[in-house]
Formats: structure tokens, sequence, C-alpha cells
């Protein structure tokens, strides 16, 4: 076949999006003609498209030295060289190009897509709108516009953005997807979900948008589909780190022991060849703390705010009260604010300008009315850009910001970034390092940071005399009355309790959990039903280690009163590893149910030991697994013993430190005022241990 033949079909080819024949042909062509600049063009472009960036690259540098400077070589140059990490290099390609065009609209999205991957948004943004003041309606400017104003932190905007890309090219693929995970990070997961399914209905081989299906489907709590549609995922992209992170997340919530069993075999190694995983997952699943830390440094290093420019520093204020800001999506009806409240409403309004920062929902509830009481000022930041909150703290002069997030669900981890603040902590939400530069101090204690565990931290510690974890005194063990029966249990059974969530219960635990039932004759374990295809899985696991799946009784849902007050039909709390119970186990001590620990390596892992010291019962907080065996194994046999620390806990639970928010506020204020006196020294942070 001659050469023009050979172009001709490889053309056709190439617009019929056969890529890969079209390549070969390419390749044919070029043995005969080697000084063809369109036909390096071509053969690159095919290239591209088959996602082999490197080759392309090459093809397109070849057609740059056969031919006079083209903007059109320097623009897909340009894009090879993205798609390669090669940032710098892009972008002066680009600059290049619109030297050669200026006001090209492609180069002008290109270069704002390379400026959003060098960490300049807000330049990218610039280029973005450029091109829509030359052609308002251009869908790929408008969808980059959006995803530029995601990574600034501006939700709203970003999705309004999107809508126009969307009533201009409704059925854009990437524009869909793109929408789809707005949406779910702004917790509307049936919209989100929906917007996969548009295109997967068209395209059902983007394998990527099954993922982000998935982790619809999992945050809609359809466990079941969610663990089916990623290890189909996983089945077609096993080397992608995101499909791994995804597939550990939905077996740990499925309580899927074989995947969780055969991907924590290989957690090891990815963390430490810095391949990017949530921290969350590795908690729990691992009790290296020195895994830990790389782990959420490599996070960390993965995220857009990273790259953003910090506020000016300043010192914190003198001769006025310290502004202190509390950081939290979850001043609402949840947790963190049910454990937090009586802490916050104790704090010294003298020496204290208290700030809330809500970047969460408004539940109306009577939880949000009593925080929003507890501060002087209680800003509902949740419309607001990273950006814009960052400046709008500074603007403020606060001296300390407390971050009760870090990397759960919901952070906004890209505030702190900006360095808002003279002092920045990491505070109770996180139960480990934040793997930031920008955390300066981390709240703990000598429990959950023993000596000798500061290197696996970024961040200074500030280790309290005793528990860090807040509790409320004013919650009521026997607001409501539970009887077995009503709960579903035997009444003469002995009750081993494990309320701590499924994802917590890895399979070392659960298999010392069901060699205590065999040892205990008649005993049954009481769990919390987070979802149904956990449940299944842990009666499955628990057949076949030899166990009547009727042993395993799972408990619904209920009020606070309500399941504070069951505990008490309970007669031990067994705690997991290496993610212990944390407000699990106060709920525990709180209702006079004694609680068997392990105290691990990591933070995580020691909550529950840091719970059991701050109410005087340390030996229940035991240093291995055999040993956690083997105390469960004896407090079961030996009612009387047990009973002991029923009437201990009954008797102390208004003296104990662990129930006496008065005492933790003083020792965190007087935290807070070391932290700045320093900083009105000039001094950097330090540990600081309180007595």
């Amino acid at each position: 076949m001659s050469v023009g033949l050979l172009l001709d079909q490889a053309f056709r080819l190439q617009n019929q999006g056969q890529f890969a024949q079209a390549e070969k042909l390419y390749s044919q062509a070029l043995k005969s003609v080697r000084d063809n600049p369109a036909l390096w063009f071509n053969h690159g472009l095919v290239l591209r498209d088959l996602n082999r960036h490197a080759e392309a690259l090459a093809s397109f540098d070849q057609a740059k030295r056969l031919s006079p400077p083209m903007p059109e070589i320097e623009n897909e140059r340009a894009n090879a060289l993205r798609e390669l990490g090669r940032h710098a290099e892009a972008l002066m390609a680009l600059e290049r190009s619109l030297s050669l065009k200026p006001g090209h609209p492609g180069t002008l999205i290109n270069r704002g897509l390379v400026l959003a991957a060098m960490g300049q948004p807000e330049a990218a943004l610039a280029d973005f709108d450029a091109v829509l003041r030359l052609d308002p309606r251009l869908p790929l400017a408008l969808a980059n516009r959006g995803a530029t104003l995601e990574k600034l932190g501006r939700p709203a905007e970003a999705l309004a953005a999107y809508n126009q890309a969307l009533a201009i090219a409704p059925e854009d693929s990437t524009t869909l997807n793109q929408r789809g995970l707005l949406l779910a990070q702004m917790g509307r997961h049936e919209d989100a979900l929906a917007h996969y399914d548009r295109v997967l209905a068209r395209e059902p081989g983007l394998a990527m948008v099954r993922f982000n299906r998935a982790m619809a489907l999992l945050a809609l709590k359809r466990v079941d589909e969610a663990h089916a549609e990623m290890q189909r995922v996983y089945a077609a992209y096993p080397d992608n780190p995101y499909v791994f992170d995804g597939l550990l997340d939905t077996s740990q919530q499925a309580c899927d022991f074989a995947w969780r069993t055969r991907l924590e075999a290989g957690l090891a190694a990815h963390v430490r060849e810095r391949r990017p995983l949530t921290p969350l997952h590795l908690l729990l699943s691992s009790d290296d703390p020195a895994l830990q830390r790389a782990c959420a440094e490599t996070y960390v290093d993965g995220q857009i705010y990273t790259k953003m420019a910090a506020l000016p520093p300043r010192r914190v204020g003198s001769g006025r009260r310290l502004k202190l800001a509390y950081l939290s999506y979850d001043f609402r009806n949840h947790t963190v604010a049910t454990s937090n409240a009586a802490l916050l409403e104790r704090h010294d309004r003298s020496r204290f300008e208290l700030f809330a920062v809500s970047t969460g929902p408004d539940d109306s509830s009577p939880m949000r009315k009593r925080l929003a009481a507890a501060f002087d000022h209680f800003l509902d930041e949740r419309e607001r850009g990273d950006s814009d909150v960052a400046g709008l703290l500074a603007a403020a002069e606060i001296d300390i910001l407390v971050d009760l997030g870090g990397h759960t669900a919901g952070a906004r981890t890209g505030i702190a970034a900006r360095r808002p603040a003279p002092i920045q902590v990491n505070y109770q939400g996180w139960p480990g390092t934040t793997g930031s530069s920008f955390m300066d101090y981390m709240i703990a204690d000598t429990i959950v940071t023993p000596p000798g565990s500061d290197s696996f931290f970024t961040e200074k510690l500030v280790r309290l005399p005793h528990s860090y974890m807040p509790a409320d005194p004013t919650r009521n063990p026997f607001g409501a009355q539970v009887m077995r029966a009503q709960a579903g249990l035997p009444e003469n059974s002995f009750v081993f309790c494990a309320f701590n969530g499924v994802w917590k219960i890895a399979s070392p635990i659960f298999r010392i959990w069901m060699e205590l039932l065999q040892e205990v004759p008649g005993s049954v374990l009481w769990l919390r039903q987070n979802n149904e295809v956990a449940a299944r899985n842990m009666q499955q696991e628990a057949a076949a280690l030899g166990i009547a799946p009727e042993r395993l009784i799972f408990a619904g849902p209920a009020d606070e009163a309500e399941h504070i007050a069951r505990h008490r039909v309970a007669d031990l709390f067994l705690d997991t590893l290496p993610f212990a119970g944390h407000s699990s186990a106060i709920e525990s001590l709180w209702a006079g149910l004694p609680l068997v620990s392990c105290a691990g390596a990591s933070f995580a892992s020691r909550v529950s030991a840091s719970a059991l010291y701050s109410v005087g019962m340390p030996e229940l907080a035991t240093a291995s697994l055999p040993d956690y065996k083997a105390l469960a194994l004896k407090l079961a046999r030996d009612p009387a013993l047990l009973a002991s620390y029923r009437e201990r806990l009954d008797k102390g639970r208004m003296t104990f430190p662990l129930f006496d928010p008065e005492r933790l506020c003083h020792s965190l204020e007087a935290a807070y005022e070391r932290m700045a006196e320093r900083s009105r020294a000039g001094l950097p942070p330090e540990a600081i241990t309180l007595t």
C-alpha cells in the first residue's frame, strides 16, 4: 500500500475513533516518511487518545523540529506534558502558544488546567473567566470554572457553573460526573447517584464513574450494592490506588473479612510507596503509628490546599481576651456536639472570646441551639469558600483555631491550610496526626500518646493530665428503662456487648470474640446493626468458626437516652483494635458497663484505655490480644469481680476525671495560654505536658 493510501486510511480510522488501528498505520508510514510534520503531529494525536503520553510527546517534539512555530503543536505538547506531571514545562509551552496566537480560548483553557494542577487556582480561574468573556456559552470553560471553584472551596458557585455547562451540553459525561462529585460532597448523594447513572447509561465502561457510583451507594448505606460495584471496579483497575482505597472502605463497612484480610496484607507496602490512601481507612486496619504518619503526609501532599499561599503571619494579640475559634462540620445532633457541649459551655468568657465556625448543615436541633448559646459568636459558614472563611478569621484576629474535624467526613482542612490564625490545633475529631505543616499542636494525654511517641506526629503534642476526651455529665443513663426481653436478649445468658461501629471490627478481634462465645457456654454477643450486609457477613463468619449465628444479636437504632440505658442490660463491653471505642467507650462507662480494652501502639487504639485510666480502672486496659481475651474470660466467669467494677462505676460516676468537663476545660485553657505565651514571644510551638 502506498504511503498516500496509508495516510488516508489512518486519517479515516482516526476520525472514526479507531485509534489503535490508526496508530499502526501512522507508524508504518513513518518508516518511509520521516520529514513530514503533519504526519508526526497526527501520530501524536492518536497516541494521546491511547493515553500513551510519553510517546505522544516524542511525536509532537518531532513535529515541532520539522515545522515553523505553530500554536497547535505547542498546545498538544503542553497537554502531554501536563499528563506526565511536568507542569512547569507545560506552562512554558502554553506561553509560547499564546505568543503565537494571543487570547486563543483552547490555549487559555489548557493554561488554566495547568495552573490549577500547579496549585494556582485563582490564576486558573482568571483564564477560564477570560475565555467566558469571549464566549459565555463554552461548556468546557464553564465546566473547568466549576472544578476550579470547587478547589477554592466555593461549592455554591461551582454548582452554578456546572449548571450553566449542562444547560448547553446536557449529556456531557465529564461535567455530569464532576457535578455528581460536588453534589456528593454537599451530602446530596441521591442526586449524585442519578448523575452517575445518566453517564453509565450511555458509557457503561467508564470504570471511574462506577467508582464514584459505589461511593454514592455507600454514603446512602446501600452497602451491599456499593461493595459489589467496587469489586467490579477493582477487577478492572487492580493497580489504581484510589480503587484499592475504595474497596478497603467498602470491605470495612460490609465486614467482609476475606477482602479486608487480602487488602490489609498489602497496606504497608501501599503506604511506604507513597500511594494515596484515606488516613481513616489505615487507622481502621493498622496499629503502626509510623505508617499512619506516612499515610497522612502523603494524603495531605496530594491535596490542592497544600499548594495555596498562606495568609500573612501574625502573633497572638495582647491586652484583650484570647480569641478562640472551634471549627467543625458537626455542630448539630452529632457525636462531636454531644461530647463537646458541656466542655464548651464551661470556657471562661472573661479570658476567652469564643467563636464557632460551623461548616455543616443546620439541623435546627436542640443541640444546635445549645451550642449556639455556648459561643460569643456562632458563624454559619457552610456557603463560604475556604479562602473566604480563612480571610474572615484572619480579619477577626483569631488567636487560636481548633479544628475538631481533621481528616473526617465533611472536614474543611483547606481553611486551616491557609493559616488564618497564629496558633492552629488538632483536637478530638481526628485520633492521629494530620500529617500537615499547618497544624501546630495536637491535644492528647499521657495514655494515648505515651513517652516516646512524639515522632509519630507532625504536630507538637499537648498532654493533658487526664483523658483528652470530653464527656457530658448531664446525660442521664437512667432516662429510659430497657429490659432484656425488649432488647431481644436472653434473660439468663452472659451478654458480651460490642457497640463500636462495625467498620472497626477487624478479623483478629472478631475471632477472639468467637473464642469467648465458645468458652462461655450460652453467652451471646450484642452488636449494633449498622447495615444488613455487615450483620450477614458476621453471622456467616461466626458459623465458619463454629458459632451458631443466632448467638450474634443486633441492636437496632435508638434515641440517645434509650441507647445509653440499654448498656445496663449487658454484662461486659468488648472494645475493638486497632481502632478503639471513643465516644462509645465513654458511653459504656457512663452507663456503668465495665469495658475491656487492648491498648495498641497508635493513638486511635488507646482512647478507651485513656478513658479507663480516668475512671481509675487501668487494669482493664490490657497490653496484648491474649491478655485481652484472658481478662474478658476471667470477668465473664467471676460474677463477683464483674459486679465490683459495676459498683465502682456507679458510685464514682460524678467524681471521675473522665466525667468532669470543668477540670478538662481548665486544663485546655491552661494549654491554650501556654501556646499563646510562646506565640507572643515569637517562639515556635513546643510539646506541653500539664500535671
